[in-house]
């Protein structure tokens, strides 16, 4: 059965392709595989990665796109897109030092299928605004199953979701564990974990305001306010402190740069400050007693289950080196089931020149991103590039709690590409000048983001 549903997947986004185009394909056809598919079990094939649901459609869409091989994809490459290059390029050397020179093939292809593909395909597609209202009513059309199988998950019967599905034979086995929490369970619906049903919940949550207000369809649509009122709910449910770090930090970050103008012009300082206070708050972890498990809260539990995890890593992060220690590291090294930490994660396979350019995307957001809203010709541009930028920024700090992987991880490269695309509608524009006369006040007025004019 797996042959048979990832095959059916690959055929509908050569189809869509061939009728609509890479841009459309990638809004209709696989943003909803990811976020109701993506766990189907892999297809196995001599000499490829393994096919999942996500990387059908990405297949689907390269080979549909054969006949267009050298027409231009309508944007222009700037330095976040030069970084998602270069990280791969990074990640290929590390895999030549750690194992072998034909394992740097292994790691562009999946790079390409995971990280790569999905943030450029994620450039072209939304730099339409046509493009943007179908990927908006995509996600629409997926929230409330999510909503109402979360509903069940939390309450009465955990793993449904994949439990359904793994009857046909098509997916993953859910794990017999029920994670639970304050004496409910803890959703996850389609994905493979609640902490990454948490965080893609909260990243569906930022993309739905940032694709509604940047169309015709607007932020005043019932059905996109009753949308994130569900995904707000589904985070909830997921019962992770992860998730709970993210909303909260795209509530703040949102209401600061929403409503102060001075901190629209002082991100790159405010990134800046970020990675101090992330550095000084694993030195305070540092100081954090990991043994003691006795009476511990789930909080409690969660915060020395982190600590471990720092005072556990420590060394290997030092002793990373440029380019770190690859898949070669293991969990007995360690002492811990798993580094719950991107960024000592990071250092520690790939090493502290894939950590620099990694936190280099941030910075570089933060200085495009103050100098595309100083161009926004009014308040309903300027939200949905706030709203896009904020989930960015907000994961970036949630995932400090967290490993960088699975659908979340696939959707916030999708959310990238989005964000850094809204950057540059309002990039391209000429620079607004000051006011003229009164009596030249009928000069022609200056173009907005196609289809925000209804907020």
């Amino acid at each position: 059965m797996s042959f048979l549903s990832i095959g059916v997947i690959f055929l509908f986004a050569v189809a869509a392709t061939l009728s609509w185009g890479a841009g459309t394909a990638l809004a209709v056809v696989y943003l909803p595989v990811l976020i109701l598919l993506n766990m189907l079990r892999e297809l196995a094939l001599p000499g490829v990665p393994d096919i999942g649901a996500g990387s059908a459609v990405i297949y689907g869409i390269m080979l549909a796109s054969v006949p267009r091989i050298g027409e231009s994809m309508g944007i222009r490459l700037n330095l976040v897109d030069l970084l998602i290059l270069a990280l791969t390029g990074s990640a290929m050397i590390t895999s030549m030092i750690t194992e072998h020179l034909y394992t740097a093939v292994s790691t562009a292809g999946s790079y390409f299928l995971t990280f790569v593909g999905p943030y450029f395909l994620a450039r072209v597609a939304f730099s339409s605004a046509k493009n943007r209202e179908r990927a908006l009513w995509g996600i629409l059309f997926c929230v409330p199953l999510l909503v109402l199988f979360a509903m069940i998950e939390v309450r009465f019967w955990p793993h449904f979701y994949m439990d359904l599905l793994s009857r046909f034979k098509i997916y993953q086995e859910a794990t017999d564990v029920a994670m639970r929490r304050y004496g409910l369970f803890r959703a996850q619906v389609s994905f493979a974990h609640p902490i990454d049903f948490g965080n893609a919940s909260v990243i569906l949550l930022g993309m739905l305001y940032a694709l509604a207000g940047s169309t015709r369809v607007g932020l005043k649509n019932m059905y996109v306010r009753c949308a994130l009122l569900g995904m707000l709910f589904c985070a909830l449910t997921s019962l992770s402190f992860t998730s709970y770090i993210a909303l909260a930090a795209l509530g703040s970050i949102f209401f600061v740069m929403r409503w102060f103008k001075l901190a629209r012009s002082m991100l790159v300082a405010g990134v800046i400050l970020g990675i101090v206070g992330g550095v000084m708050v694993t030195g305070w972890f540092m100081t954090v007693d990991s043994t003691s498990r006795e009476g511990a809260g789930a909080l409690e539990g969660s915060v020395r289950n982190r600590a471990l995890i720092i005072q556990s890593s420590l060394e290997k992060v030092k002793s990373a080196g440029p380019f770190g220690f690859g898949s070669n590291l293991s969990q007995e090294e360690l002492g811990i089931e798993s580094v719950d930490n991107t960024y000592l994660l990071l250092i520690m396979r790939q090493g502290w020149v894939y950590m620099a350019m990694w936190l280099a995307i941030p910075l570089v957001l933060a200085w495009r991103g103050g100098r595309a809203l100083k161009r926004c010709v009014n308040d309903n541009e300027m939200r949905p590039v706030v709203g896009a930028l904020a989930t960015i920024f907000a994961m970036m700090v949630a995932m400090y709690t967290v490993w960088f992987g699975f659908t979340y991880a696939l959707l916030w490269m999708v959310a990238l590409g989005l964000t850094v695309t809204l950057m540059d509608i309002c990039l391209e524009r000429t620079p607004m000048r000051r006011p003229m006369p009164v009596r030249l006040m009928n000069r022609p007025r200056q173009p907005q983001i196609e289809g925000v004019g209804h907020g």
